[in-house]
């Protein structure tokens, strides 16, 4: 192949190949002999970008000739999606002239010239004529080709330093010559020609190619003979010629870094692949995220001329060609004299030309780097730049910002700097170094212009400044460019390359949070999808956003920037616009979130979550209560099933407050689900006592129907199941009305837990295959979830713990395909309990920290009290007492003032009076005891109170009162089970029994 393509046999017969197209297929296999190349980078080798119709049907039937032709010798296999030439490399002479050229620079290296030049001229040798001269048409063939014969030429000047060194200089003199005439201004190859030439005593001869290749750099680039030649030269006239270097040496024009470099090391093997593979590679990101850096690092990394030329001082386009000019030493009279010199100049150069900060004078720089690259074969482009320069050919490398380790090493390191002694020692320092990076978007420059503040002011002060992060990071180096120098010049550098229109955008897409789709942002602006588009892809291709999946977001660094031109310019009407978007949107997904179209518009509210919450927030504290209370009743359904009610009762209860006592009256159903998400987790804040109050008015006494289905899962939540009275109030009048087949499922869960409740298991059965049915029909798998979880309680209390596991599966199944959080972590405490009573207590003990790191994130504090029980009583059963307290007083710390607290009291309070039992004795067992049956007998949770009452039974019995023990026992047996009159008499019985002992005040 170093030549026509020939394929020779080991008894030195040729065999004959018919066509291009095998001779191409042959070239480009052996190209990557023992590897296989897939069917598509075969098809792309052989036609480039416009293959042929039937390309891979082609490819087939030429493979299958080329087997005939090799003998069915089994050379050309197919395996993996590709075809494999299967040889040794080293039998394909391309491979072994890199093989021999290798070996060669070993031996120069160590010393050993003899040998390296018995290697170079074997390698050179191999050749025959331009690599691949016969399948130059196929479009794989000229890059290689153009690679080949560098290194060709590379090896002749390798093997003449080696014949050189060791006197042999004649044997090159020949193949010099002809290399000459094919590279005139190669000054490397120049160089070596006068040595060879002085060495075998020509040295008139040499003095005149000297004044030659003068000659012809001043006509052809306006350029003087360069370092090398000079001081070959120089020698020449003294008579002493200087030695050979044994090893090429590499020109860079590179500037040196002065700090090290963190945090890059994939990214940097990902450039250095990426110039492996194409000549031209962009490093594309924002302001300061460390593009120069990298470019510099992956430069340094390649063993190849490199030239730096750095844009950014430069003003106009017309000084672009200029500008690479002087780096490459390269001079001329006017712009086309000049690029015509700079092609001379790079034509027969293995050169890496790095051309940093592209942006301001894109076009300029993309067409002269188009005609570099199409002129010169040798010349590798490393660019840089907040936007593609959007060349035929060109690699795009997005540069990201550092992750938050590399990033805080990165802060550290630099403040160290500045501030000796300076150290990351302590948790406290890490989280505030972990909040500055993040805040920073892990920028490295504007962490490194954080890390020169802390010479003036302290970590924390940095990290509590942030929202002026402008102002705060306005000092940086002196001899930075001055567009590097603050963070808001870094910004404001890609801002003034934007169009007025561009701006704009920009300004629009600031106000969402976590970024939007182009119809929210083309909502907000009052303009067409199709322009917004447009604009949106312009601030993509400037680094001024990015986009995933449809999605456009900016870095919060440059939406804060963008914010404040909203400011600036008076352009806040894109903030109004996005709160009535969002509302729309909220009040069209609410009632779909009931139905079939559940998951999808579960999707669509995440994604909007950061938006809808940033839209909630600016209501309340602008004023807007109404509003507020119509995306509260719009989303509460959504948080209810996403589990993220902890998040929004913060919200609820600053709304609450702005609100005061007055409730808007055609707004109740709203008001009181604000009651509800502002009380979830049980604080008492102030006014929340009378808020609660209004809202069970409210509750009990207004007619219906509802606006608001969520309000009942909502009201049960925080009251419990309706009974006695309740279940004559309008509302339930109205449900049990009601042809509405979710407000159905919702009644006959309800009544299907009071059953359960009751102890009836066969009409809670009942209840809720009829909820189950009714969930079902409509399509709502939150509904479907909550009534299996249901069942598998059911299944539970009948003793058939492993079909309640298996119905509990289900339903958790089901959470998570909705990702209810909440209702997930609850499941998983009720499993875990399940797990424990069959003996297979690590599991359970798994799934129960599971939960509480769950139920914790979304501020469940029912389940975290439920979990605590679990371990708690896990760990007493083993005789962890310590850690078995721990476990309990924690779940008494965490229950809040809604029912599934309530539920979760009693239990914890049946453990503690058991552990207190175990430890101390029964006066400390009882009150906890007591407690529990309290509870359980303001909720009728017959359940539990039974539960509760043996508890007391066993304590009386330990203190010796046998005959009371035995009337617990007795009273217990009778509350367990469904309603009959013993049971409603020992119920009375209990109720005196409490009355007669008040529950401590520290019972919680």
């Amino acid at each position: 192949m170093l030549g026509t393509v020939r394929l020779i046999r080991d008894d030195d017969v040729r065999i004959p190949l018919s066509g291009l197209g095998q001779r191409a297929l042959l070239a480009v296999l052996a190209c990557e002999a023992g590897r296989v190349i897939s069917v598509e980078r075969l098809i792309d080798g052989l036609h480039g970008d416009r293959p042929p119709a039937g390309a891979a049907n082609a490819l087939q039937a030429q493979a299958s000739r080329l087997r005939r032709t090799l003998g069915e010798s089994g050379l050309v296999v197919f395996e993996s999606g590709g075809y494999r030439l299967a040889i040794d490399p080293e039998l394909v002479d391309l491979h072994r002239f890199t093989a021999l050229t290798e070996r060669a620079r070993d031996r120069r290296t160590s010393g050993d010239h003899q040998g390296a030049a018995e290697l170079l001229s074997a390698a050179v040798g191999l050749w025959h004529g331009p690599a691949l001269a016969d399948v130059r048409e196929a479009p794989f063939a000229t890059p290689v080709a153009v690679r080949l014969e560098e290194q060709r030429v590379a090896a002749l000047e390798d093997w003449a330093d080696s014949a050189l060194a060791v006197g042999a200089a004649e044997q090159v003199v020949e193949p010099l010559r002809a290399a000459i005439a094919e590279h005139p201004l190669r000054e490397r190859l120049r160089a070596r020609w006068l040595l060879v030439l002085a060495a075998v005593g020509r040295q008139a001869e040499a003095l005149a190619g000297f004044d030659e290749i003068r000659r012809l750099l001043a006509e052809e680039l306006g350029a003087d003979p360069g370092a090398e030649l000079a001081e070959v030269h120089a020698g020449l006239l003294t008579g002493t010629p200087p030695p050979p270097d044994p090893v090429r040496a590499v020109a860079t024009t590179l500037p040196s870094p002065l700090t090290s470099f963190i945090g890059r090391s994939a990214e940097l093997a990902g450039v250095l692949s990426r110039l492996g593979e194409h000549r031209l590679v962009t490093l594309l990101g924002p302001g300061g995220v460390g593009k120069t850096r990298l470019a510099t690092e992956a430069a340094a990394g390649l063993h190849a001329e490199v030239c730096f030329v750095d844009l950014s001082p430069i003003t106009g386009s017309e000084q672009v060609p200029h500008a690479v000019g002087a780096a490459l030493g390269v001079r001329g009279n006017g712009n086309q004299n000049l690029v015509h010199r700079l092609l001379l100049a790079a034509a027969d150069r293995d050169l890496l030309l790095v051309l940093d900060n592209c942006e301001h004078v894109i076009a300029a720089a993309a067409g002269l780097i188009h005609r570099l690259l199409t002129g010169c074969p040798r010349l590798r482009v490393l660019a840089t730049s907040r936007e593609p320069l959007g060349i035929t050919g060109e690699a795009l490398f997005p540069v990201s910002p550092l992750p938050l380790d590399p990033a805080v090493t990165l802060l550290a390191e630099r403040a160290a700097a500045v501030c000796p002694g300076f150290t990351l020692d302590t948790p406290e320092s890490v989280r505030l170094a972990e909040r500055v990076c993040a805040a920073l978007d892990g920028l490295p420059l504007a962490v490194e212009l954080a890390a020169a503040r802390l010479r003036s002011l302290s970590l924390a002060e940095v990290a509590a400044r942030l929202d002026d992060r402008f102002g705060l990071l306005s000092r940086g180096p002196r001899t930075s460019a001055p567009r590097h120098q603050t963070l808001h010049a870094v910004v404001a550098w890609s801002w003034e390359l934007l169009s007025p229109a561009d701006q704009r955008t920009a300004m629009a897409l600031s106000v969402f949070d976590g970024g939007a789709r182009a119809a929210a942002v083309a909502a907000v602006t009052g303009t067409s999808e199709s322009t917004v588009d447009d604009a949106l892809l312009e601030l993509v291709d400037r680094s001024l956003a990015e986009v995933t999946d449809g999605r456009y977001r900016m870095l919060e660094t440059i939406r804060e920037f963008c914010a404040a031109r909203q400011v600036e310019t008076g352009q806040t009407e894109f903030l109004r616009a996005r709160s009535v978007y969002y509302l729309d949107l909220a009040l069209e997904a609410s009632p779909r979130l009931l139905g079939a179209e559940q998951l999808d518009r579960l999707r669509l509210l995440t994604a909007e979550h950061h938006n809808l919450t940033l839209s909630l927030r600016r209501e309340i504290t602008d004023g807007q209560a109404e509003t507020a209370l119509d995306l509260i009743g719009a989303l509460a359904g959504y948080w209810r099933i996403r589990g993220v009610r902890g998040e929004i009762s913060p919200l609820a209860r600053l709304l609450l407050d702005r609100l005061g006592q007055d409730v808007p009256e055609d707004r109740a159903e709203e008001y009181v689900l604000t009651v509800m998400l502002a009380s979830m987790d049980g604080a008492e804040t102030d006014g929340l006592a009378g808020h609660l109050t209004t809202a069970a008015r409210i509750m009990n006494e207004r007619s219906w129907p509802v606006r608001q289905p969520y309000l009942l899962v909502y009201w049960a939540n925080q009251a419990g199941p309706a009974q006695g009275e309740q279940l004559h109030t309008p509302i339930y009048r109205m449900l049990r009305n009601t042809r509405d087949r979710w407000l159905q499922g919702l009644l006959h869960f309800g009544l299907g837990y009071l059953r359960l409740y009751d102890a009836d298991l066969a009409a809670a059965d009942d209840l809720l295959g009829q909820a189950l049915a009714a969930f079902t029909e409509v399509g709502d798998r939150w509904g479907m979830a909550q009534v299996l979880d249901a069942q598998s309680d059911v299944a539970a209390r009948r003793g058939d713990l492993a079909e309640s596991l298996r119905i509990t599966d289900l339903a958790m199944a089901r959470f998570r395909e909705l990702d209810s959080r909440e209702e997930v972590s609850e499941l998983q405490v009720r499993s875990a309990e399940r797990l424990a009573a069959l003996g297979r207590t690590a599991d359970a003990e798994r799934m129960l920290t599971m939960a509480v790191q769950l139920a914790t994130r979304t501020g469940v504090a029912a389940t975290v009290a439920a979990a605590h029980h679990v371990l708690g009583d896990l760990a007493r059963r083993r005789g962890e007492y310590r850690k078995a307290r721990n476990h309990l007083e924690l779940g008494l710390a965490a229950c809040g003032a809604d029912f599934g607290s309530d539920v979760a009291l009693i239990r914890l309070n049946i453990a503690l009076s058991r552990l207190e039992l175990a430890e101390h004795g029964p006066e400390r067992a009882r009150p906890p005891a007591l407690t529990a049956m309290a509870v359980a007998v303001a909720h009728r949770l017959f359940g539990e109170l039974t539960d509760a009452t043996e508890v007391l039974a066993e304590v009386r019995a330990a203190a010796g009162d046998t005959a009371a023990a035995a009337g617990l026992s007795h009273t217990a047996a009778a509350l367990r089970g469904p309603s009959t009159p013993q049971r409603d008499e020992a119920f009375k019985l209990v109720e005196a029994q409490i009355e007669g002992h008040p529950v401590e005040a520290d019972s919680r």
